[in-house]
């Protein structure tokens, strides 16, 4: 998937281990070291992504397509952005 300068999300075009999150920083994080996921919201609002050491919140709009592709392990980049339904509106990124 080629993305467009607003589109909140790309994907691996064969698979991979990292997904870069882009906050104030990029962040790459293993998927392997996802612990818990969970979506909130009607259609999907808020993504609490519990890994080791960091915890990462993503809040937006229509986010349960994009929720399934990160689970798949399909995600490679989240980012701020639209494309159709989909919004990531902030995204959090938290040592813990």
């Amino acid at each position: 998937m080629t993305p467009s300068n607003d589109h909140p999300y790309e994907l691996h075009q064969h698979g991979g281990g990292f997904t870069v999150f882009e906050a104030a920083d990029a962040v790459g994080l293993p998927i392997t070291q996802l612990n818990r996921a969970t979506l909130r919201g009607t259609g999907g609002q808020m993504m609490v992504l519990d890994f080791d050491s960091t915890q990462v919140l993503v809040d937006g709009n229509q986010l349960a397509e994009l929720f399934g592709h990160l689970l798949g392990g399909r995600v490679k980049t989240i980012r701020k952005g639209k494309h159709g339904d989909c919004v990531v509106a902030k995204i959090q990124i938290a040592e813990m």
